[in-house]
This record gives C-alpha cells, sequence and structure tokens, in this order.
C-alpha cells in the first residue's frame, strides 16, 4: 500500500480523498497531478494493489472517489466494479482503460461505473472533474 498527498495553492481544509485500485505508480501520480490541476484542490490519494486490500481501507476512511485500472480487455473485471458500487454506493467509481472495446465499455456501465478515462492520455478527465467540483459545492 502507497499514499502521497498532493497540496493545491489554494490551501483547502479538506484534501479530496481518491483509492486508486490497481493502479500502477506511474499512472496514479499522472492522475493525481492532472486532478489536482484540474480542481484546484487538495488530494489524499490511497494505493491498493487489489480490490480486497482497497476494500479494507475504504471501510477505514471515507473516500470521494475510487479508481479502478484496467489496462487490458483480458483484465476486465465487471464483479469488482458491481462489488465496489454495492459497498460505496454513493461514492463515484472510475475505470482507466486501455482499451476502446465498446463491448467491455457497456458491460461496465452495466456493472456501476460512473465513467471511463484513457489510462495513457487521461483523455476524459475533463468529464470526470466537472462531475467531482459539482459534488464539492
Amino acid at each position: 500500500m502507497d499514499s502521497l498527498t498532493l497540496l493545491s495553492t489554494q490551501g483547502l481544509i479538506s484534501p479530496l480523498s481518491l483509492l486508486l485500485l490497481k493502479v500502477d505508480q506511474l499512472v496514479a501520480v499522472r492522475l493525481a497531478e492532472a486532478l489536482g490541476q484540474s480542481l484546484g484542490h487538495a488530494l489524499r490519494v490511497e494505493m491498493a494493489s487489489s480490490v480486497d486490500e482497497g476494500l479494507k481501507m475504504a471501510g477505514r476512511r471515507k473516500f470521494d472517489l475510487i479508481v479502478l485500472d484496467f489496462a487490458t480487455v483480458e483484465q476486465l473485471d465487471t464483479d469488482s466494479v458491481g462489488l465496489l458500487r454495492r459497498f460505496f454506493p454513493k461514492v463515484p467509481v472510475v475505470v482507466l482503460v486501455g482499451f476502446r472495446d465498446s463491448h467491455a465499455l457497456e458491460q461496465l456501465v452495466e456493472a456501476g461505473m460512473h465513467t471511463c478515462i484513457d489510462r495513457d492520455s487521461l483523455e476524459g478527465l475533463k468529464i470526470l472533474t466537472s462531475s467531482i467540483a459539482g459534488g464539492l459545492d
């Protein structure tokens, strides 16, 4: 388990808390930096290498956003998305994807995914930040 805190220059009282599941370190840093800059908000990022580890962490701490990474369509696990959605119905579950398979993306939506972002380009980040920002008001 790793964690990092990125503080914005706006100095908010409470950082936005993200749980990153199965996200490699390089992608995690890029995502956290991009989110922090887009939102202008302090971030606390916790990382878990498995969904089980993430569920244990989420049982001890409140998270504002859960991000799950599927680099390839073979790694797709809609059961994990559904499980996270059942345990945390009010927390957005975002999936990083490294593929463009429309059937697989439909399965993720049906499982309860909030949105997906291209893991390599972080395409879709603007949609994510606007939905998060709406929840912060």
